[in-house]
């Protein structure tokens, strides 16, 4: 990510980020790349929060 986020956000991002894998892997079996999802909804919820703002 090319900006610097706040490191509250970021860490807030990242743990829904992992709820939503851990709530999808247990839904679907063929999830196996864990930390490029993770990544890839940790973005997704800083852009989300940084709306909030």
């Amino acid at each position: 990510m090319a900006e610097k986020v706040d490191e509250r956000i970021a860490r807030e991002a990242k743990r829904l980020a992992e709820e939503d894998y851990s709530l999808i892997a247990n839904m679907v079996s063929g999830v196996t790349n864990k930390q490029k999802y993770v990544e890839s909804r940790t973005e997704h919820y800083i852009k989300k929060l940084l709306k909030k703002q």
